[in-house]
């Protein structure tokens, strides 16, 4: 509030320029400075000086309930930007792929929620190319997503969280279990796959993959990343997909085909625009974030 509504408040109250200014921190004539100061520009005397002190006019009555209101929400604001500064209050927009939607971000959140309660947080799940368009252009806080080979734009920068690798994944009772070794490779075109889509950032991977292990890559029956779909899809039709850990760990009832050759070792990373400063609530979020990665076994994200 400004300084000169505030002296007259507590010359208002105290109807004292001695008491006032004790009250205040200030002297007498400093206040009876301000005093004349506020005076001059409203045009009218706001105060009668009297030996025993001062006494307010109809201007002053006038013009109380409005100071006081000021005060109240001066006050009110001043309460709501220290939460902000704080991290009590705000709001975070996050964009997760599924893997970090699966343990990662819910433990954030739930930490979050039972140390600042006030806070809100809005998550979009999507593949890497939007996510990273959000954050870019500001729309997105941070996304936490799959590390690749391709150059973030200039403006983004990330960290690492923390390991997630991907298998082959497919139905418990699936007959390419019963093969042993590598003699399932040749196999895994027999049979149906859910891919990622043709352009996303995984399935150049994937391709790449078979490719060293001299075996044409499948290709897509169904193309999407709807996980329950796509477990679903596994359990009742001899699918076979590429999941990351994160994600089986939720699904019991689906296998991973123990072929070490077939596994992507990909990592989860934080990305955020290093060029638009990131709010209290943002910086307090991306710092559970990493703490909750760390307290993560490798996998579970």
């Amino acid at each position: 509030m400004d300084t000169k509504l505030r002296h007259f408040l507590a010359v208002y109250e105290h109807r004292s320029l001695g008491k006032a200014g004790r009250a205040l921190g200030m002297s007498q004539p400093a206040l009876s400075k301000s005093l004349r100061q506020l005076e001059q520009s409203l045009g009218m005397a706001l105060f009668t000086r009297h030996a025993w002190g001062v006494a307010p006019t109809v201007y002053a009555h006038t013009l109380l309930p409005y100071v006081r209101a000021i005060d109240m929400q001066f006050t009110a604001a001043q309460e709501e930007l220290d939460a902000l500064k704080s991290a009590h209050i705000g709001v975070v927009r996050v964009g997760c792929g599924a893997g970090a939607s699966a343990s990662l971000l819910p433990r954030t959140l739930l930490r979050l929620y039972g140390e600042r309660p006030g806070m809100q947080v809005f998550v979009e799940e999507g593949l890497y190319h939007p996510l990273v368009m959000g954050v870019r252009e500001g729309r997105l806080d941070m996304a936490v997503t799959m590390l690749t080979n391709l150059e973030l734009p200039a403006a983004l920068t990330h960290c690492r969280l923390m390991a997630d690798p991907f298998h082959v994944a497919l139905a418990h009772d699936h007959p390419l279990l019963d093969l042993p070794g590598r003699s399932s490779l040749p196999r895994l075109r027999d049979y149906p796959w859910v891919l990622p889509p043709q352009n996303g950032v995984l399935r150049p991977h994937l391709v790449a993959l078979f490719k060293q292990l001299e075996q044409p890559a499948p290709t897509a029956t169904v193309q999407g990343v709807s996980i329950p779909c796509t477990a679903e899809l596994l359990r009742k039709g001899r699918f076979l997909t590429l999941l990351p850990e994160s994600v089986l760990r939720h699904y019991p009832d689906l296998a991973v085909l123990p072929l070490p050759e077939l596994c992507l070792q990909r990592d989860l990373v934080a990305v955020w625009n290093q060029e638009i400063p990131a709010t209290p609530a943002a910086e307090y979020f991306l710092a559970l974030l990493r703490d909750e990665a760390v307290r993560l076994p490798a996998g579970t994200a």
